[in-house]
């Protein structure tokens, strides 16, 4: 990860500090109610006409935010990690199910506010620290609850739930396996954190999601075996580029001015020349229709 930060660095346009949207959530305590002012904060000052809505887009949401690099990280036992440095903010995850990797991105989201954007080092995140039912530092307990309030605000969850039990004719008192699966489904998330977010709004009792979802393992095998049972709606795809589209397109202007090769470029960033050359035929495509 040090060489590709090193190399996009070298190739993107310099930058004198962070993005404004990033340095303007100040993090008072990692407390949980302060990861949920902030997740709220988020919404209203990035999201302000989508309050409840899913963010399946949160890749493209942030790299349209500007400075921040969202990339997929390859090859390595790290879900996911990110750093601040240069004025630029990195989030870099792991290909996995769609699931996770949303979360896994809001995680990374929540540490450059709180940590990188206050000059912390670079935070490397192993599966068992992002979505955990236990950890073992408060900051991982912070990112992750800004993370499940984020996907899964307190309001939406509520419309969303008076809805799903009105459609499936659900009449217990305690929330299920139905309501979380279809939950998860809808927002983007894993059913473990679904399951958590309503335990944290006292929809599950202390301790009921981890009980919930052993169950469901040793019933169905795993949450989504049992969502396609039910026949759920499939996911919807959470695209995590390969290499971020702006970094792409900033490669592209350095090798069109001579900066860099194409080679030096494939081998760094560990994508084709092909793909280089596909954008830069589309930039050159486009730069010949405004002419």
């Amino acid at each position: 990860m040090a060489e590709y930060v090193d190399s996009a660095l070298a190739v993107l346009p310099a930058r004198s500090q962070l993005p404004n949207w990033m340095r303007s959530f100040s993090i008072r305590n990692e407390s949980f109610q302060e990861a949920h002012r902030v997740a709220h904060d988020f919404r209203a000052a990035i999201l302000p006409d989508r309050q409840d809505d899913p963010l399946h887009n949160l890749p493209q949401i942030m790299e349209e935010l500007g400075g921040v690099i969202v990339s997929r990280l390859h090859k390595s036992r790290y879900e996911g990690a990110s750093i601040a440095t240069n004025g630029y903010g990195f989030a870099f995850v792991s290909p996995r199910f769609a699931g996770r990797m949303l979360f896994t991105l809001a995680h990374e989201l929540g540490h450059l506010l709180a940590h990188h954007s206050n000059g912390a080092g670079a935070t490397f995140d192993l599966p068992s620290e992002i979505g955990a039912y236990r950890h073992k530092s408060k900051s991982e307990a912070f990112v992750d609850a800004f993370a499940a309030i984020l996907l899964l605000p307190d309001r939406a969850i509520g419309k969303a739930l008076r809805e799903i039990r009105s459609l499936y004719k659900i009449t217990a008192s305690v929330v299920g396996d139905v309501e979380i699966s279809i939950l998860a489904r809808y927002y983007g998330v894993s059913f473990d954190v679904a399951a958590l977010r309503c335990e944290q709004l006292e929809l599950l009792p202390l301790g009921g999601a981890y009980s919930l979802s052993q169950r469901i393992k040793k019933e169905y095998g795993s949450a989504e075996k049992r969502a396609e049972e039910l026949g759920l709606p499939t996911r919807m795809d959470v695209t995590i580029p390969q290499i971020s589209p702006s970094l792409l397109l900033a490669i592209v202007n350095r090798i069109e001015a001579g900066d860099v090769s194409a080679g030096w470029a494939s081998e760094r960033f560990d994508i084709s020349i092909s793909d280089i050359y596909s954008v830069h035929a589309e930039l050159d495509g486009s730069e010949k229709l405004r002419h």
